[in-house]
């Protein structure tokens, strides 16, 4: 989600009276958030565009079937909660 339409769904969000969690509008920003963070650090490490999306593909396969992801400048991925 881009920043205006972060800002949108938050005020959505306190207008249905859904609670902040932390400095994140609700757990799957949270989520989103820390994806984003943990994807530029996977990009960090790859020279190519095609290497990047090749590791970041087998990233999302890993987690989706729960085997173990390694942890890059101390983050993880996290499976979206389905919202």
């Amino acid at each position: 989600m881009g920043f205006i339409a972060g800002i949108g769904a938050d005020t959505l969000e306190r207008e249905r009276g859904i609670p902040f969690v932390g400095k994140y509008a609700n757990e799957e920003s949270r989520i989103d958030a820390n994806n984003n963070r943990f994807g530029a650090a996977l990009r960090k490490q790859y020279e190519t565009q095609e290497e990047f999306e090749k590791a970041a593909i087998q990233v999302v396969l890993d987690l989706r079937e729960g085997k173990p992801v390694k942890e890059i400048n101390g983050l993880t991925p996290l499976m979206s909660l389905g919202n």
